[in-house]
């Protein structure tokens, strides 16, 4: 398919255009899905999304296959990522402002405080994530967006650090992602190669 132009990254929390979108979208499920014609959501990476349990038995696109447990422990660290604070940080993700719908991000990411987010009770199960203070009516549509689509920041330190733009981690055979592809080839301002994660079919973007 055709993306229209190079894209500017495939970090899925700082790309602002369609043609980014496109490819992270095969790269990086989120959450909670919806159906094409009635829009009514549907399970993604979580099962359920009262506390956003995952589906059991999820790995990773990591050479070692890590299971979603990790992402499930480690997905309030991509969260924070996306609001980290200037001057801390460098990443200033575009989209930010998609989180503040939950309590206390807008001031973690205005600087305001250094708590990113307040707790209201603790998750039910092992499975279980809840993001406090966001209201789930507004919340679950939001997470189609790209950047609320979860990325493994401990994979991405493994390039340099996290809260910066522009670490290779996104290179193929370096970005670990959740979705239905794998990153095989990304030939600047010709090709992105992704490949299907389970059958042994590939599908090409051009620029």
């Amino acid at each position: 398919m055709s993306i229209g132009s190079e894209p500017s990254d495939l970090d899925p929390q700082i790309v602002t255009g369609l043609g980014d979108a496109r490819v992270d979208h095969s790269l990086f499920e989120p959450l909670v899905s919806y159906e094409p014609v009635t829009f009514a959501p549907k399970p993604a990476l979580a099962e359920s999304w009262d506390y956003f349990r995952r589906r059991p038995h999820l790995h990773l696109s990591s050479p070692r296959r890590r299971k979603m447990e990790q992402w499930r422990t480690r997905h309030g660290a991509g969260l924070r990522r996306l609001v980290a604070p200037h001057p801390h940080a460098t990443i200033a993700a575009a989209y930010a402002s998609l989180l503040y719908v939950i309590r206390g991000a807008e001031e973690f990411n205005k600087g305001q405080t250094k708590i990113f987010a307040r707790r209201r009770g603790r998750a039910r199960c092992p499975h279980a994530r809840r993001h406090p203070g966001a209201p789930r009516t507004v919340f679950s549509p939001m997470l189609l967006n790209s950047p609320l689509r979860p990325v493994n920041v401990r994979e991405i330190a493994k390039y340099g650090d996290p809260y910066q733009r522009r670490t290779p981690w996104t290179r193929a055979g370096r970005l670990v992602s959740s979705g239905p592809f794998v990153l095989k080839e990304w030939n600047a301002h010709q090709h992105i190669l992704v490949e299907n994660r389970r059958p042994t079919t590939t599908a090409r973007a051009s620029a």
